[in-house]
């Protein structure tokens, strides 16, 4: 039983002092280190689209929650999709000709233990990006644990927020005053 004992607070002094930097895949924590896609065949004046990441810890658990661009005007991005829950992949960035777009995205959370979620299909219907603007999707989350100790439900709810990456202004939804 001490052996045990000890195992278990020896693996959970090596979880808490786990490196905090935790990724998912090659994917950068912050938005900083994204790679951007060029979808603007050689435009001049161009609009980037960044999307979000975050690298947190939880309970000593690092964490990496992110969206990754799958679709651009409902045409799959190279590489992108969803291959099961816990295997993602999309774009961090995208630098697209100005104008009207319909960028679908995938909400992912995943840890150092290798476990995590993903949900897939998100998007605001046609947007228009302006040239030489920058723009940040991100997310807004409720978590609400409902039910008996036994029979505990976790639900996550998720909505999008599209920024002006200079500014920080919210310009989706548009903010009601």
């Amino acid at each position: 039983m001490k052996i045990l004992k000890t195992i278990s607070i020896l693996t959970l002094a090596w979880l808490i002092s786990a490196c905090s930097a935790y990724q998912y895949k090659q994917y950068s924590p912050t938005i900083e280190g994204a790679n951007i896609l060029d979808l603007s065949e050689g435009e001049a004046e161009t609009a980037i689209v960044y999307f979000d990441t975050v690298a947190y810890r939880e309970m000593g658990i690092p964490f990496h929650r992110f969206l990754l661009a799958t679709h651009l005007n409902d045409q799959p991005l190279p590489s992108a999709g969803r291959k099961s829950t816990l295997d993602l992949d999309g774009h961090q960035a995208l630098r697209i000709k100005p104008g009207e777009h319909n960028i679908q995205w995938c909400w992912g959370s995943m840890n150092s233990l290798g476990t995590g979620g993903s949900l897939c299909g998100f998007n605001v219907g046609s947007f228009l990006y302006e040239p030489h603007k920058m723009y940040l999707i991100s997310w807004r989350s409720k978590n609400r644990i409902s039910g008996s100790p036994q029979m505990q439900t976790h639900t996550m709810e998720i909505n999008t927020v599209i920024s002006d990456l200079e500014t920080g202004e919210i310009i989706f939804p548009k903010p009601t005053h």
